[in-house]
């Protein structure tokens, strides 16, 4: 799981750096809105822990615009401790809201919920269960995952109905845009199939191969 802390004092971004980095987190660091821009392109970012009082673009313009792009995970932590503060923050679409200073064991249990919420796939009966690396079916039947089929799955159940391409895909498996890799995509998506079906036949995975687009997670509803 990787999270991007974006905190403009050196020193309260390296020890938070570190600190997370001991509860298991990959953690990159930003000191403003151009570094996380920068981040977020280079890599993939599951949970953002942001704070408001950022040189150039303030902290809550960044949150607006991140929240009107993404569903990613957002932390505000900020010295900001007014309850009008805390509104703004939230409208401007926080997951959570901690004034400084924060304790580092409380920031990483945040973070983890955080990533369990997002693990959860509204209006669909398929649920991803990260800490215990299975997908749950509709028929409450555990299937366990291996840290590949988790990072697909995750990715497709967070755009239910939606064509997801090969290049976004191959990305999220840490592998090269690269056709020589299309068809290590497709064994991983088969045998992920295969595994579903095999411990609960009565509902096989709803993965759809969109033609020349790469694939799609569709339910019943079609949502």
């Amino acid at each position: 799981m990787h999270v991007l802390v974006v905190e403009d004092e050196p020193k309260l971004l390296e020890n938070l750096i570190i600190g997370l980095g001991h509860y298991g987190f990959e953690v990159t660091g930003a000191s403003d809105g151009v570094g996380l821009d920068a981040a977020l392109v280079e890599k993939k970012i599951d949970v953002i822990v942001l704070d408001l009082g950022l040189p150039g673009e303030d902290g809550v313009e960044i949150a607006q615009r991140i929240r009107a792009q993404s569903t990613i995970g957002l932390i505000i932590v900020t010295s900001r401790g007014l309850i009008e503060d805390r509104i703004i923050g939230y409208e401007a679409g926080a997951d959570l809201y901690f004034v400084k200073p924060i304790d580092i064991g409380e920031l990483a249990a945040a973070i983890r919920s955080v990533e369990r919420r997002l693990a959860q796939s509204p209006g669909s009966p398929w649920q991803l269960e990260i800490e215990s690396s299975s997908l749950i079916t509709p028929g409450k039947i555990r299937v366990r995952l291996n840290s590949q089929e988790i990072s697909v799955l995750k990715l497709l159940l967070s755009k239910i109905g939606e064509d997801i391409g090969r290049t976004e895909l191959l990305a999220v498996l840490g592998l090269p845009d690269d056709i020589s890799f299309y068809s290590r995509l497709e064994v991983l998506i088969s045998r992920l199939r295969t595994k579903v079906v095999k411990s609960d036949p009565a509902f096989p995975l709803p993965i759809q191969t969109r033609y020349s687009r790469g694939y799609a997670f569709v339910t019943e509803s079609g949502a």
